[in-house]
């Protein structure tokens, strides 16, 4: 899917400029843009505007989740919370594979199980969910 791509791409590029920022080289970020597929797309504009399909949440603030995947120890507790959101990349650390796929309670799940404390929860896609003010309230400790 030409979302999760641009999705992985950066997720990707965000973890090799965070490793570049702690002292590591650019040759991390080359071999990791290296890996994904993007064959089937012709360009970046056609990737996006191909897939213009926006949920924003009621305030419009919607922020989304992020995790330091550079500083993950493979716990594997956010990948067993929800595997929908959360994923391994190809070293074994957790990388957001989609922000809205599930509820933010499991996202505030990971953050506050996380043995790293390298996921930050952002703000709820879903202004719907239930209970969701507890949620938001657990959440901003992991800001």
């Amino acid at each position: 899917c030409a979302i999760s791509t641009l999705a992985s791409l950066a997720q990707k590029i965000s973890a090799g400029l965070l490793a570049m920022a702690a002292g590591g080289d650019v040759e991390a970020l080359t071999t990791s843009l290296k890996s994904l597929d993007v064959s089937t797309t012709t360009s970046l504009a056609d990737l996006t505007e191909a897939n213009t399909v926006a949920v924003e949440p009621a305030t419009g603030d919607y922020e989304p989740v992020w995790i330091e995947t550079p500083e993950c120890t493979t716990c594997d507790e956010c990948v067993e919370i929800n595997p929908d959101i959360f994923i391994y990349d190809e070293h074994k650390h957790a990388y957001v594979k989609d922000p809205k796929g599930g509820p933010f309670k499991d996202i505030v799940r990971a953050a506050e199980k996380c043995t790293a404390s390298i996921i930050h929860p952002g703000t709820p896609w879903d202004p719907k969910e239930k209970e969701l003010e507890k949620w938001v309230k657990r959440a901003a400790k992991y800001q």
